[in-house]
């Protein structure tokens, strides 16, 4: 009987008492849901995505009204309760947040409560996401607006939690609602405030995994090495691309970054030679040497010295064993020097060429020792230029000119290989020269000229050149009368633009009310959205768009006035074919 006696003392009704204790409605927390009419939307729960596992870091905001702020700043903290539910589900009430349930009464699998803490609201608005100007505005509406006026009326709090999932490999979305507390009144919030929609994506993988399996890594990324004891991605020596078999802290052979070479005990030291992509930092190592050219004052005259079949030098740590695109690989192995002008890559390991007419200005020779453009063999030149060659004594060397004038690939010099689109191959000038007005390929039918099937969008062909298209909508016109149809006229349409089909008298016309494409008038072959062909008309050879059931996406396969996927809020009932609405289940996993 004490207890009723006290439930009639407090105003609460008995079983509440019981159930509850003391509760009251005496100034609720205030959620500031978007319906109280905050700019930009303020202010929901914000769910920042974990970096390390599946979940989400939630904040929210809210006010607690108080007539005595000092005495209310000295009190009780309030509390916050929240729960997750799959984004189609019921929405709960506050007090079924309060217990951890979902809008069913059914226990939620992910619930929780915490303590809030006090804020400086300003501060909360930037930290969440909310611009300078968004910020600004929120907050002087807090300050100002009668109902709650901060630090009059009202003290801002805020409540931090963390939202943690298991693993999970199908894709999923959720929402949180959070009910609040004022644990001096024990007054509710008469409604939770709800998230944005969250999205869970397949499985996170652990950092540095670049491909996992159920949460275990199985591929880590660039520069770590998968440790299959621990299931853990390992960092690899600095520099290195990968490590599987030297293993961690190391480097694999041949896998240092560019501008590294791998040394003796496995890490990657830096080449230190400019525009050296990878090199050698093993111990000294006995190589043949390569053929030795050495030039003479007079420039006519060289000597060629052949190393003897057992004569061996000294390969020094550092060597350079590859240059970067536009650098080639000096004699010595020990610098990158430049290519010629739009040589891709080339090498010095030739000697100087004899001097010819190619190279009789004596300002091409290199000075002071250093491999100048002149003496390197091109191996690939740059997009738009060919090789020329110089005949020298030893070998012949490659130089790189431009192609020329409309052609975008050569070989060589003076023999282009592909000419621009508009243009052809003449052989008689060496150039690339202009096809018909309206025509983009000629190589066929030669410059002045267009090859069959080779006319702009808007032209047909014509006794090999391209006349306009005179037909409305026509994309490709034919001015060859087809013996097979002696109706048609000389000009006739094979290609209408889209949403457009042929006709038999070779014109363009709609393709048919609720149709996006046909290959002839009255004959739909793809429909628009929410709408599907009938297949009767379709038997009949003139495709026909009708309309599927309400609320419905597509229905593609179930048929007109049905449905195989609804617009959201709805699924399709299997007995029926039809959109009805959603009445999911809350979420209920197994931990």
């Amino acid at each position: 009987f004490s207890e009723v006696g006290l439930a009639l003392w407090f105003n609460v009704l008995p079983f509440t008492y019981l159930s509850r204790g003391f509760v009251s409605n005496v100034e609720p927390p205030l959620l500031l849901s978007s319906n109280v009419g905050l700019p930009a939307g303020c202010c929901p729960p914000t769910a920042h995505e974990l970096k390390d596992r599946l979940g989400w870091n939630v904040s929210v905001m809210f006010l607690v009204p108080a007539k005595d702020i000092a005495l209310a700043l000295d009190g009780r903290r309030p509390r916050i309760s929240w729960v997750l539910v799959e984004s189609m589900a019921v929405a709960p009430s506050s007090l079924q947040v309060l217990d951890g349930f979902t809008g069913k009464s059914i226990r939620a699998h992910f619930h929780g409560s915490t303590l809030a803490e006090r804020i400086q609201a300003f501060s909360w608005l930037f930290a969440n996401g909310y611009d300078g100007k968004d910020a600004e505005s929120i907050y002087e509406m807090l300050m100002k607006r009668p109902g709650l006026q901060l630090y009059k009326t009202h003290i801002p709090y805020s409540a931090h939690f963390t939202v943690s999932l298991p693993e999970r490999s199908s894709q999923a979305s959720y929402k949180i609602f959070v009910a609040a507390q004022n644990m001096q009144s024990m007054a509710l919030a008469p409604e939770p405030v709800v998230s944005a929609l969250l999205q869970v994506a397949a499985i996170s993988c652990p950092s540095g995994c670049s491909n996992c399996s159920q949460g275990r890594c199985v591929k880590c990324v660039e520069g770590k090495h998968l440790n299959l004891d621990e299931g853990a991605c390992i960092d690899c020596a600095p520099h290195c691309n990968h490590c599987e078999v030297a293993g961690d802290n190391r480097c694999d052979e041949h896998a240092c970054s560019l501008g590294y070479g791998r040394t003796s005990d496995g890490l990657c030291a830096a080449c230190n030679i400019t525009g050296c992509h990878s090199c050698d930092w093993k111990s000294p190592v006995k190589v043949a040497p390569r053929n030795v050219v050495e030039r003479t004052e007079d420039a006519m005259e060289e000597l060629v010295q052949q190393s003897a079949g057992d004569h061996l030098v000294q390969k020094l740590p550092g060597t350079c064993d590859d240059c970067g695109p536009g650098r080639g690989l000096s004699r010595d192995q020990q610098r990158c020097d430049p290519c010629g002008k739009h040589c891709k890559s080339c090498n010095f390991s030739v000697g100087f060429p004899l001097v010819s007419s190619a190279f009789s200005n004596a300002s091409l020779w290199p000075t002071n020792g250093s491999s100048a453009s002149v003496t390197s063999n091109c191996s690939v030149c740059e997009s738009g230029y060919g090789f020329v060659k110089d005949i020298g004594l030893m070998t012949t060397y490659h130089f790189c000119v431009s192609c020329g004038e409309h052609c975008t690939s050569c070989s060589e010099a003076n023999r282009c290989d592909q000419c621009a689109p508009g243009f052809a191959w003449h052989n008689p000038s060496f150039t690339c020269m202009a096809c018909a007005d309206g025509c983009s390929n000629c190589t066929t039918a030669g410059p002045g000229r267009c090859d069959l099937n080779g006319c702009r969008d808007g032209h047909g062909y014509k006794d090999g050149v391209c006349q306009l298209c005179e037909i409305q909508n026509c994309i490709t016109c034919n001015f060859v009368r087809d013996s097979s149809k002696p109706l048609l006229p000389s000009e006739h349409c094979s290609n209408c633009s889209v949403g457009y089909g042929t006709t038999e008298e070779g014109k363009c016309e709609h393709c048919g009310e609720f149709c996006s494409q046909c290959d002839h008038a009255g004959a739909c072959s793809v429909c628009q959205e929410r709408f599907t062909l009938d297949k009767a008309s379709l038997r009949a050879g003139a495709g026909k768009c009708q309309a599927c059931g309400d609320r419905c996406l597509n229905c593609n396969v179930a048929g007109p006035g049905h449905c195989n996927s609804c617009m959201p809020g709805f699924s399709v009932d299997e007995a029926t074919s039809t959109c009805l609405p959603t009445d999911n289940e809350d979420l209920h996993e197994e931990m």
